[in-house]
This record gives C-alpha cells, structure tokens and sequence, in this order.
C-alpha cells in the first residue's frame, strides 16, 4: 500500500526521519549511561553482550535513518539548494 506522504520527499518525511534520528540519539545516551551503570555495578562479563548489541541496533538506525534523510533531501532537490549557496559564498570568499 503506497501511502503518498510517507512514501514521497515530503517536508514531512523529512520531519519524520530527523525525530527519529534525534530519538537515536538520545537512545546512545541511555545506552552509554547503562552500559556505565552496568560497569559500575560489576555486572558479569556474559552481559556486555547485550549492552553491545544496543548500542549495535542504535548505531544501524541511525545510520539508516541518516541515508534515508540524505536520500529524501536529495529528492527533493533541497541538498542542490543548499550546494550552490553554499558553493557561491566559498567562491565570493576566494575572490575577496
């Protein structure tokens, strides 16, 4: 089923992925906070095993999350917008 505003370069796509890469940050924060609440405590050694692979699931949904946002951005040609502005005030510093 093609949903047209989850499935298009929208503004709300867009949206979509920043909170949910702002959710993934905030989740490496928790899993850094337990992985040193769990060192602390003296957990076992046979649990590092799960506090890496939180942080392994976090690291993958960033990362895709990341690519779809640069994949949206690029749809909509807002990463083009942003190249030439940023191109043309790199050259009027060189010129200067």
């Amino acid at each position: 089923v093609a949903v047209p505003l989850l499935h298009e370069a929208s503004w709300l796509t867009i949206g979509i992925d920043l909170f949910v890469i702002v959710v993934g940050g905030i989740c490496f924060l928790l899993d850094f906070t337990e992985i040193e609440k769990a060192a602390a405590a003296g957990e076992p050694a046979h649990l590092e095993w799960y506090h890496a692979f939180g942080v392994l699931t976090t690291v993958v949904l960033v990362y895709v999350r990341f690519l779809k946002l640069l994949q949206e951005l690029s749809d909509s040609g807002a990463i083009g917008e942003l190249g030439s502005s940023v191109g043309g005030f790199i050259g009027s510093i060189g010129e200067g």
